[in-house]
């Protein structure tokens, strides 16, 4: 499986799964809940504005060239160590 179908994939995944509360277990196991469900995580804003990077060069449609994260994230099947920002999210 290519990188690009792999992130279709799991953009699918997430992108369905926005409209509901909290999901899962699925297959593998993973659930997942809403900050705003009772027993869900609890939101803490980090404002980076004065210590984040700023990533330039989106227009409508496109995405940046991978960004390194600085550590292995496994999601599923995988481990992940760059993530690509794109301009519709």
């Amino acid at each position: 499986m290519t990188k690009n179908a792999l992130y279709t994939l799991v953009f699918t995944i997430i992108s369905t799964s926005l409209f509901a509360d909290q999901g899962g277990p699925d297959a593998y196991g993973y659930v997942w809940q809403d900050s705003n469900e009772s027993g869900g995580p609890t939101y803490n804003w980090v404002d980076i504005s004065g210590t984040g990077n700023l990533v330039s060069g989106l227009s409508d449609d496109n995405s940046v060239p991978f960004i390194s994260m600085g550590m292995s994230f496994h999601y599923y099947w995988a481990d992940y160590t760059e993530l690509k920002i794109g301009s519709n999210g």
